[in-house]
């Protein structure tokens, strides 16, 4: 594979994925205590949403690795 990487992208991307955390977080929250879901639908909800947040902040930092060898 061939990335073209700029020196904005990893970092927009990093970013992106401190959203998707601190959403996640949000969102554990309210499928846990507030929504009426049962227990094992509400933990694949937020479980899901800190797989794509992780996966994210870790796709950034790939990509930051990427741009600092150049």
């Amino acid at each position: 594979m061939n990335f073209k990487v700029s020196k904005k992208q990893p970092r927009t991307v990093i970013v992106l994925g401190t959203a998707f955390l601190a959403l996640a977080q949000i969102g554990s929250y309210v499928l846990q205590r507030k929504s009426g879901l049962p227990e094992n639908i509400a933990d694949f909800g937020s479980g899901l949403l800190e797989g794509i947040a992780i996966a994210t902040l870790l796709l950034g930092m790939w990509l930051l690795s990427r741009a600092k060898k150049r």
